[in-house]
């Protein structure tokens, strides 16, 4: 079985550490190349926040700086995304395609289905799923028959319940939404007690200051909300199209080994059922008549004239 598809790479532990060096070298390459980038600045004021110094806070470059940051972090964040539950489940997905053999017909496919089954049990994206739904196939001379298509148990739902990511993609857009308008109003907050405590001095001048501080600090703090909504409806179309693509791929997969099977739905197997429990009904109906009749032919001879 390919690595790819080796219990070692799907280990949730495994994938844990490459998803955030992914997220971690994505985010290295775009602070040189994205604009307003200053992760240094960054650090720096949040660092001088933490110690009690908010001069910094209000500060044009720094908000420009941390809107930029949260843009480079949803990039980040979508690119793991793509790389470690779009790319790497595909090409999962593929193998398991590709174990199956290539056009075999249901006879054929019949005789290597045990052979396939083994294979498929290496992989573990599907081999859960691929269980379940082997125990409904049926073997008949002319092939296997399924009762129930193979996009009922490996789907991307099978998938959902054992990686986490998957559970938390379509959450993570509305986070974006909530940081940049808690970032937008913690920086309107410290902004308005900055304006207040100038504006305590009385004089007309500083008041006019603070009032223009607050306005400026106002102007450019909106820019986290704008980035955060930006950020939020770019995953939300990007993670979007992912689920496609990583249900086209189960699609396809479940398309394939309908090919090689036949497939009998329940309703069709009910109604064989009902034939078969109608026949030998009546074969008992005809045998319990037969044995009657077959009774009061031999009981004169047998009573003889005792039997008047």
């Amino acid at each position: 079985m390919d690595i790819i598809a080796s219990r070692i790479l799907w280990n949730g532990f495994t994938r844990f550490l490459l998803f955030w060096t992914l997220v971690a070298g994505a985010l290295f390459v775009l602070s040189h190349t994205v604009p307003y980038s200053g992760w240094v600045l960054v650090l720096e004021v949040l660092r001088e926040s933490a110690l009690g110094n908010i001069g910094r806070i209000s500060n044009r470059t720094f908000a420009f700086a941390l809107s930029s940051g949260i843009v480079q972090f949803a990039i980040a964040l979508a690119l793991a995304f793509f790389v470690m539950h779009v790319l790497l489940l595909r090409a999962a997905v593929f193998s398991a395609k590709r174990a199956l053999g290539r056009g075999m017909e249901p006879q054929r496919f019949a005789a290597e289905f045990d052979a396939v089954s083994g294979r498929l049990a290496q992989n573990a994206v599907v081999r859960h799923a691929w269980g379940e739904f082997a125990d409904t196939a049926l073997r008949e001379d002319d092939g296997i028959h399924n009762t129930d298509r193979p996009q009922t148990f490996i789907n991307i739902g099978d998938a959902r319940e054992r990686l986490f990511g998957l559970k938390m993609m379509g959450a993570i857009p509305g986070y974006f939404v909530g940081l940049g308008l808690l970032l937008t109003f913690v920086g309107l907050v410290l902004a308005l007690g900055n304006a207040a405590e100038s504006a305590q001095a009385g004089s007309a001048e500083n008041m006019t200051k603070s009032l223009n501080a607050l306005l400026a600090a106002a102007t450019f703090k909106f820019s986290t909300s704008i980035a955060g909504l930006g950020a939020s409806l770019g995953l939300s179309l990007l993670f979007r199209v992912y689920q496609i693509l990583i249900e086209s791929s189960f699609d396809s997969f479940g398309r394939a080994v309908e090919d090689r099977m036949l497939f009998r739905p329940p309703q069709k197997v009910a109604a064989e059922s009902r034939d078969i429990l109608a026949a030998q009904r009546d074969e008992l109906k005809g045998g319990r008549a037969a044995d009657q009749a077959g009774r009061h032919a031999i009981q004169p001879a047998i009573c003889g004239a005792g039997c008047r």
